[in-house]
This record gives structure tokens, sequence and C-alpha cells, in this order.
């Protein structure tokens, strides 16, 4: 029998769809162990599986965000420009991705979550399936006043895709192009140490660890300020430009025996975004989540308002992250009690599940190819 082939496409736009889609992966395979996984994405290579079932193809299907050098702000001209110039190379990246679907006898199409991929699953006569918290469309509605159809554009690739498997802090409008929305529980990384492992590894003996999650939004002097004023906390960066600013500062390597998830779950407080992924690993693992406000980012209102049911969330104000003055958020965060409520887990093993379930059972009313 010809193993099944799911191709899977990523969106390249930070690293959280590519970590959470390989935490699928893993669970499709626990349930179909012969399935071939086809990813196509800009994403780096490392954060996905080693394994000789995946194959990795370089495509750029999602237009992401255009944000500043810091990843705090976003720019909301250079996002529609983004967007204007991936759907300007729709018609041939929809012809280009369709023959490979039929090149590879794909039997399933995934996507985290670029709308294009429901343009091209149409274009090939194949269910194509969503994964994500939220859809670009109700992200950039507020940038694309006055191009309404730039706006019909994207709903438009999502309304070829045959169900949306919604994560946890997911906004509730804007889907209805969707012809089904399945909630699912949290989608988190599974450690592969125990937390004392991981502080062992790196050393920590009984210092509270930090780990700063934050990809280039902090300079040498900010971070040598903030070490040098909380001598007793050990910060940890995978920023090598960071190496040595303060005696109490290490730089880390992810990937290999050390993942995002045994970091988290190791550290007594990450200090970074409100991205899903982060805070999807510091609700599963309850660690308390410190992090930067951002503007634009429309999706942080919905997470700041529902994970702290689940863990202690806590924003550090602009001036003092950017002033150094970490210390005063670090103590009382700390100082904070965590919430007993348990989120729901096992989202990757519902959405492999869900997957697995179109594969085997399409929908009666098989889609025509489309003509775009």
């Amino acid at each position: 029998m010809v193993p099944p082939v799911i191709v899977y496409y990523v969106s390249g736009h930070g690293y959280g769809h590519a970590i959470r889609a390989r935490e699928v992966m893993g669970a499709l395979w626990d349930l179909m162990p012969d399935c071939v996984i086809e990813v196509r994405t800009s994403a780096p290579d490392r954060l996905f599986p080693q394994d000789e079932r995946l194959r990795l193809g370089r495509v750029e299907v999602d237009a992401g965000m255009s944000e500043s050098a810091d990843s705090l702000r976003i720019d909301a001209a250079g996002t529609v420009e983004l967007i204007e110039a991936l759907l300007r190379q729709r018609p041939a990246l929809v012809e280009q991705e369709a023959a490979f679907l039929g090149r590879c006898r794909a039997s399933l199409v995934v996507s985290d979550i670029p709308y294009l991929a429901g343009d091209i699953a149409a274009a090939a006569g194949l269910e194509c399936v969503g994964i994500s918290n939220f859809t670009w469309n109700w992200i950039v509605e507020p940038f694309l006043a006055g191009k309404p159809e730039v706006l019909r554009q994207i709903e438009q690739g999502y309304s070829r895709m045959g169900a949306l498997l919604q994560l946890p802090f997911g906004h509730r409008e804007g889907l209805g192009m969707f012809g089904h929305v399945e909630p699912m529980p949290l989608l988190s990384g599974k450690r592969t140490m125990s937390r004392d492992e991981v502080r062992r590894k790196l050393g920590a003996g009984d210092r509270p660890v930090v780990w700063v999650a934050l990809r280039g939004a902090q300079s040498a002097d900010m971070f040598a300020t903030a070490a040098k004023g909380a001598p007793e906390y050990l910060f940890l960066t995978t920023d090598e430009s960071l190496n040595g600013v303060a005696s109490n500062v290490q730089t880390i390597h992810l990937g290999g025996e050390l993942w995002v998830c045994d970091l988290v779950a190791g550290c007594d407080v990450v200090l970074g975004k409100l991205g899903y992924g982060l805070v999807s690993d510091c609700v599963s693992f309850k660690t308390p989540l410190l992090h930067v406000p951002r503007t634009g980012f429309r999706e942080d209102a919905i997470t700041a308002r529902e994970a702290p049911r689940y863990t202690v969330v806590q924003e550090l104000a602009a001036d003092p992250f950017l002033n150094g003055n970490w210390r005063p958020g670090l103590d009382a965060i700390l100082a904070k009690t965590t919430p007993v409520e348990v989120h729901p887990k096992g989202g990757a093993e519902a959405c492999a599940e869900a997957l697995i379930n179109s594969l085997l059972h399409p929908p009666k009313a098989s889609r025509v190819r489309q003509t775009l």
C-alpha cells in the first residue's frame, strides 16, 4: 500500500507556527507511522523534526507581518505591501504548488495558517484543513481599511478550506468563511527532560532562572544593565552577541537535547512576548510569563485576558524594559500565587486525530477542481 502523503504549509512568520506544527507532525506519526509529510515553508529547517518521513521544501506562501527590528511594533503600511506583493504572485504560486501536489500524490493539505493553501488545495481538488488560534484576515483587517478586495482575497483562500481546527486564545469573529470550526485543546510542547535535569544542565544551582525569549528586542547595554541590577538571577539568552555582557548571563543553544518546552519548564520566569507558542508552554508548565508590550498585534489583547487564568502573566512596561530596570518586575511576578486552574491539553493529538479523520473519511461532496 502506498503511504499517504500530507502536505503541510507552515507560515515562516516567527517560530511559533513551525514549532507547534512539529508537535502535530509527531502526533500524526504516532497514529499513522507510515505517512509521509511534505513541509512547504520559509521557516528554518532546524525547527522541524529530523525524520526520513519528512521532506522540506522552501517556498514562501505567507506574507506574515512587517515588524520593527525589535519585533515589538507592526509596520502597518509595510504589512499591506507584503500582502499585496504575495497576492500578485498568487496565480503563479497556486499553479506551481498545485502541480507539486499532483507530483507528490498528496492526499491532504494542512495549513498553519497560509490562506493560499486553501487556493492551492482547491486547484488540485484536495481537502485542506487549517490549524491556528488566529487567521490572517482577522489580524490584518485593521490595516486594510479602504482595501476590501485585498481582504476578500485572503478570506477567499480560507473559504476553500474544509475546516479550521482552532487552538486556544483565538478570536471568535471573522471565521464565517470556514465550513466548520472545531475548538482544540492546548497545543504545547512535550519536554524531553525533567525540570531538575534542565537546571543541572544549565548549572543553575539554586538561583532563579530567567529565560529572555526575545529576538532582537534588547541591546547589549540594556541586557547588561538588567543582569547587573539583579545579580542573584541567572539570565539565559539565545543571542550570542550578548555572551559575556555580565557574569550571570548565559548563552544557550536550542535544539538537540534542549528544546523550547524544556527550557520553559526548567526556568522560573520567561521574559518574552504574548505569542501563542510561548504562552501555551508557560500555561502548560505553569511558568510565570513577564511580557513586554507590543504595538499592532491584535491577538495580544485576547491572550492577555485569557492566559492569566492558568499561569501568572504580568506586563513589564516599556520604560523599565528599555532602561534595563527588570528586577522589580521579576521580583513581583515570582511573589505571585500560581493559578490552580489547568487548561485542557492534548492539542497536538486532537489535531492529528482530526487530520487523519479527514484523510480517511473525506467529505462526501468532495471538492471539485476550481479555476482561480
